[in-house]
C-alpha cells in the first residue's frame, strides 16, 4: 500500500510544478521617473526664469516711477529757475533803466548846479563891484542920495539873487546826492541781482544737467531690461522646446505604458488560464489520487486472496484487475517490472 501511495504523490507533485507559470510584470515607472524629473527639472527652471522676469519687470518699473519722479522733480526745478531767470531778467533791466534815468538826471542836476554856480560866481562879482560902487559914492562927497540910495539898492538885489542861486545850489545837491544814493542803491541791487540771475542759470543749468543725465541712466536702463528680456525671452523658447521634448517623452512613455498594459493583461490572461489549467489539473490529481489508492486496496485485497496460489494464477488475477482500474495504462516494460515487485512481496 506504501508504494502505491508514494506513486500517487509523485504524480501530483508533477502535475503541479508543470501547471505553475511565471510572469513579469512591466509597469513603465522607471520611465515615467526619469520623466517625472525631466520635467521637474524644467519646471525649476521655469520658475525660476519666471521669478527673473517678474523681478527684471518689477525693476524696470521701480526704475522708470523713480526716473520719471526725479526727472518730474529735476523739470519742475527747470521750470522755477526759468522763472526766476526772467524774473530776475526783468529786474536787471528794470535796474538798468532805473541807473540810466538816475545818471540822466545826475547828468543834468550837474549841469544846472554848474549853471547856477557860475551865475551864482557872476552874482557875486557883479555884487563886489556894486559894493565898490557904493563904497566909492559914500566915500565921494560929490554923490547924491538918489545914486547912493539906487547902489543900495543894487547892492540888496544882488545879495538876493546870489542866496536865491545859492538855496538852488544847495537844492540842487541834496538832489543830486539823493539821486547819487538812489544810484548806487540801484547798482547795489542790480549788482545782487546779476549774481542772482548767475546763480538761477547755474542751478538751471545744472537740473538740466541732472535732467539730462536721469534721462540717460533711464534710456541706458531700458535698453539693458530690454536686453536681458530678449535673453530671457530666448530662454524662455529654450524651456518651450523643453516642454515639447517632455510632452513627446510622456507620449512616448504613454505608448510604452499602453503597450506594457498589454503584455500585462495578456499575461495576466494566460495566468489566469493557468491557474485555470492547475486548478482542474489538481482536480485531475485529487481524483488520480482517489483511484490509485482505491487501486493499492483493491490490490492488497486481491494479494490477500493470492495467498496459497500459483505463481501465474497470481499474475493473472493481477493483470485482470489492474486493467480493470488503471486510468493511465503502462507500458509492457512497466507492466513487467510491477509484476515482478509483486511477485516479490
Amino acid at each position: 500500500m506504501g508504494y502505491f501511495s508514494a506513486k500517487a504523490l509523485i504524480l501530483a507533485a508533477s502535475l503541479t510544478t508543470s501547471a505553475t507559470i511565471g510572469v513579469v510584470a512591466y509597469d513603465g515607472s522607471e520611465t515615467l521617473n526619469a520623466i517625472k524629473g525631466k520635467i521637474s527639472a524644467q519646471t525649476g527652471e521655469v520658475v525660476k526664469y519666471e521669478a527673473n522676469q517678474n523681478a527684471l519687470i518689477n525693476k524696470v518699473k521701480n526704475l522708470q516711477t523713480e526716473a520719471n519722479l526725479k526727472i518730474g522733480q529735476a523739470n519742475a526745478k527747470i521750470i522755477a529757475q526759468k522763472g526766476t531767470i526772467a524774473l530776475l531778467k526783468g529786474e536787471v533791466l528794470t535796474l538798468r533803466n532805473d541807473i540810466t534815468g538816475l545818471k540822466t538826471t545826475i547828468a543834468k542836476k550837474d549841469l544846472e548846479i554848474a549853471g547856477l554856480t557860475k551865475s551864482l560866481e557872476e552874482v557875486g562879482n557883479n555884487f563886489r563891484a556894486l559894493e565898490k560902487k557904493y563904497n566909492d559914492l559914500v566915500a565921494s562927497n560929490n554923490a547924491t542920495l538918489e545914486e547912493l540910495e539906487k547902489a543900495k539898492a543894487d547892492l540888496v538885489t544882488a545879495a538876493q539873487k546870489a542866496a536865491e542861486l545859492q538855496a538852488d545850489i544847495e537844492r540842487l545837491n541834496g538832489e543830486l546826492a539823493t539821486a547819487n544814493a538812489q544810484l548806487q542803491e540801484t547798482t547795489d541791487k542790480l549788482t545782487d541781482t546779476e549774481n542772482q540771475l548767475i546763480e538761477a542759470n547755474t542751478n538751471y543749468e545744472k537740473a538740466v544737467a541732472e535732467r539730462n543725465a536721469l534721462q540717460e541712466k533711464l534710456d541706458v536702463a531700458i535698453e539693458k531690461a530690454k536686453d536681458d528680456a530678449a535673453q530671457i525671452e530666448g530662454l524662455n523658447q529654450s524651456i518651450e522646446d523643453l516642454k515639447l521634448e517632455g510632452d513627446d517623452e510622456i507620449y512616448k512613455a504613454n505608448d510604452e505604458i499602453l503597450k506594457a498594459e498589454d503584455v500585462i493583461n495578456d499575461a495576466n490572461g494566460e495566468l489566469e488560464k493557468a491557474n485555470e489549467a492547475q486548478e482542474a489539473a489538481n482536480a485531475e490529481v485529487d481524483k488520480a489520487n482517489e483511484d490509485v489508492e482505491k487501486f493499492g486496496e483493491d490490490v492488497n485485497g486481491i494479494l490477500d486472496k493470492t495467498n496459497g496460489m500459483k505463481a501465474k494464477d497470481i499474475t493473472d488475477t493481477l493483470n485482470l484487475k489492474l486493467d480493470s482500474v488503471l486510468i493511465f495504462p503502462l507500458s509492457d516494460e512497466e507492466a513487467d517490472a510491477d509484476s515482478e515487485d509483486v511477485v516479490a512481496e
